[in-house]
Parts: structure tokens; sequence; C-alpha cells
């Protein structure tokens, strides 16, 4: 359901860009991802373990590592949970844009359309 909602979304963003619509590509689709996610970089700042974080905000701790990874991107209203625990240092777009590779570039282009 996760990927059906940000399919659908960036299929919608995609008209923005010089591609074909829902050709906007997902690092959920090609592989790991190179760079580490937002919430990881808070996580390890602030020397949590992925366990601690299941533990604190009461699910898996497979959840939490398949986040980091960009194998899902919960959806806003349950990552509330995650941006409430990081004091709001890490949000919902950031997780967006770091797992779909959305460059500042891209963003600008977005805009002046």
């Amino acid at each position: 359901m996760v990927k059906n909602y940000l399919s659908f979304t960036f299929t919608h963003l995609s008209r923005y860009m010089d591609t074909e619509a829902g050709a906007v590509p997902s690092r959920m689709e090609e592989g790991p991802v190179r760079t580490k996610s937002p919430f990881t970089r808070w996580r390890k700042k602030h020397k949590i373990t992925q366990v601690r974080v299941a533990e604190i905000l009461g699910i898996a701790p497979q959840y939490v590592c398949v986040m980091e990874r960009g194998g899902l991107i919960p959806l806003p209203r349950k990552f509330a949970r995650f941006e409430e625990l990081t004091g709001g240092a890490v949000t919902h777009k950031m997780m967006i844009v770091w797992a779909y590779g959305i460059t500042q570039q891209d963003v600008e282009k977005a805009q002046n359309i």
C-alpha cells in the first residue's frame, strides 16, 4: 500500500519533470541505497540502536531496518511517531526525498514550470 501511495504521488510529480509519467526512479526499485537515510544519520548521531528505537516506538526492529534501507516509507500518520522521537529533526518529506533520490535540481526544475 505504501509503495502504491508513493507511486501515485510521484506519477503526478513526474508530469513536471522531463520523464514519462510513472518513470520517476525509485531507490526502492533500483536496489541498495548508497547514502544513509536521514533517520539513520540522526539515530547514529544520538547513539541509539535500531532495537532501542523499536522498543521506544513499540514496533519490530526489522521494520526500522527496512525503513532505513529505503524498503518502505511509512505513511505520514505512521511516520509521526518517528518525527516525535527525533524532535522534528527528521520529517516524512525528508525521507521521501531521500528514498526517491530527488535532488535540488529536480525541485528547481519543477518550480520553474
